[in-house]
């Protein structure tokens, strides 16, 4: 049977030698092992020596202290804000729990109501400004300039618009009656008013579509297909995808929508890691056979008629 060396074993005499000098001199120094193992974690805890300093003396000598509720975390937090704002890179942000949650509830795109945005003419009805993708709205095939007069039992001309907003959300998810003008004709319709994403808009024109971007939420690259699917059952063969008062959002949702754009194993962006190594996400989404191009549209005719007035979105 085979004999294993204990480690020391292994040392040749030159290391074993080294060791011990080492040893001795530190000995000799009045200097333990210990001692240097405390003196280097010291080290890496002195740099928030300062920090700790500035923390009691305002907790518990600033003057001003007992004036600010929850004076601790409001420093911690003032803190953390102020090592994430650098002039070198204004991308990178710290956001507390109730700022994180309402930035996330913005980015879920969810609503609940039948997906329109609308503005009040003069007659007080309600005049669609904007249909959202796969909402109640847009399945009931409501378009932009319909003119809605009653909601329900409501006469829109003799309610207010939060009485109007009210009355649809309180028929969530339950069968509700639309009357509407289109091009000086009556209509009627019936909705079902639930959770939509309020962030695609696509809109038809005579010889191109346009998709309107407001931010880059949870659902935005699923609304996307559905608006091309939209303008490609229409016929059309030319896109305007317009972002001009696009907030922003979630990488992955950009890259969805960036990818039906783009041939197949195109990189759709690249992420430097701070160790150098760079990685390049390929497009595997079917591209549509849609030219597209950016630029600014014009308002449609319709609403250029009778747009006056707030606008509100239910």
């Amino acid at each position: 049977m085979k004999k294993t060396k204990k480690p020391s074993e292994k040392l040749t005499t030159k290391e074993k030698g080294l060791i011990v000098g080492l040893c001795v001199v530190c000995f000799g120094a009045g200097v333990s092992v210990p001692l240097l193992m405390e003196k280097a974690q010291r080290k890496d805890t002195g740099q928030f020596e300062k920090l700790e300093t500035i923390y009691d003396l305002m907790t518990n000598k600033w003057y001003y202290a007992n004036e600010i509720d929850d004076v601790q975390d409001t420093l911690v937090e003032q803190a953390i804000d102020g090592m994430t704002t650098n002039e070198i890179d204004p991308h990178t942000t710290y956001m507390g729990l109730d700022q994180a949650k309402r930035f996330s509830d913005a980015l879920s795109g969810s609503n609940v109501g039948i997906g329109v945005g609308f503005f009040r003419n003069e007659a007080g009805n309600m005049v669609v400004r904007s249909v959202y993708i796969g909402s109640a709205a847009d399945q009931a095939g409501l378009t932009e300039g319909d003119i809605i007069t009653k909601v329900g039992n409501l006469n829109c001309a003799q309610a207010t618009s939060d009485e109007i907003i009210d009355t649809i959300k309180n028929h969530a998810d339950q069968k509700l009656e639309i009357e509407y003008e289109r091009d000086g004709k009556s209509n009627q319709t019936t909705v079902t008013p639930g959770e939509y994403d309020s962030t695609v808009i696509c809109r038809l024109f005579d010889d191109y579509g346009e998709i309107i971007l407001s931010s880059f939420s949870e659902n935005s690259g699923k609304d996307f297909h559905e608006a091309i699917q939209q303008i490609e059952k229409a016929g059309l063969k030319k896109l305007v995808i317009d972002l001009r008062d696009n907030t922003g959002g979630y990488l992955d949702a950009a890259q969805t929508i960036a990818s039906s754009l783009l041939p197949e194993n195109s990189v759709v962006f690249q992420e430097k890691q701070k160790n150098g190594k760079l990685s390049f996400p390929k497009n595997t989404i079917r591209r549509i056979s849609i030219k597209s191009s950016f630029f600014k549209t014009a308002t449609p005719p319709a609403l250029r008629k009778c747009s006056s007035g707030r606008s509100r979105t239910i």
